[in-house]
């Protein structure tokens, strides 16, 4: 069973992913950003995504599975691959198995149709990290990656990839060139001004394509005036 948020007043993703209970708020503020990343990444064909955050604990995965489940939802096949090869959390979050993932693929004759896992969401299919590697930036730098993801590009409409964070780790940087657009989490009042600067050197440096950035953790007022003009359309009940 899917969980809920603890807190309807705050935009939290740090180990909750959305269902039909989620407040209002968090569900429209992930449909708004499905369809600015339409925008954002207009070219046709298949969609790379790639989720990253500085430092650990800002959200990013969870932000990446609730945006893939969001874009899901609209009919569009979406493949999820969870390349935070040190500390894999998506199969947790979406509860499966995470004994083959893109880790076997990568460093063996694994076949692709080995590591796609299906979900209990509907057009939604995912890649888990697999093994803990001993080197996964290097890993993730090699000429099979890039193939892997022509192969997939063929036969899904978005990939949406959870990466470590990037001022940890360099993990993340070879795959952000390979990738149409790269997102930026922050967390409000907490992520500080100089580490998203960081990342954001870090990622130019690498040739990333960088579309955006979303704001975590937003304290939402339970009123706001101008929901008053809304009410005879039904919205106040929100």
């Amino acid at each position: 069973m899917l969980k809920k948020f603890k807190k309807k007043n705050t935009i939290d993703n740090n180990f909750h992913i959305i269902t039909d209970e989620t407040n209002f708020n968090i569900i429209e503020s992930y449909k708004a950003i499905r369809a600015n990343i339409n925008f954002a990444v207009p070219s046709p064909g298949c969609k790379k995504i790639m989720i990253c955050s500085s430092y650990s604990g800002e959200g990013k995965t969870t932000t990446c599975v609730n945006l893939a489940l969001t874009i899901a939802q609209t009919g569009a096949s979406v493949l999820l691959i969870d390349c935070d090869l040190r500390r894999s959390r998506v199969h947790k979050l979406l509860n499966i198995k995470n004994d083959t993932g893109i880790t076997n693929y990568l460093s063996s004759a694994i076949k692709l149709d080995e590591i796609v896992k299906d979900t209990n969401i509907p057009n939604l299919k995912v890649i888990t990290a697999g093994a803990i590697p001993p080197n996964p930036a290097e890993l993730l730098a090699t000429p099979k990656m890039a193939e892997l993801f022509s192969e997939i590009e063929n036969i899904t409409d978005y990939i949406m990839i959870d990466t470590p964070p990037i001022c940890i780790v360099s993990d993340a940087l070879p795959l952000a060139k390979l990738c149409d657009g790269v997102i930026l989490i922050v967390n409000h009042m907490e992520t500080l001004h100089p580490h998203i600067k960081e990342s954001l050197e870090k990622l130019n440096f690498a040739g990333a394509n960088v579309v955006g950035m979303i704001l975590n953790k937003i304290k939402i007022k339970n009123k706001y005036k101008s929901y008053k003009k809304y009410n005879k359309y039904g919205y106040n009940k929100y």
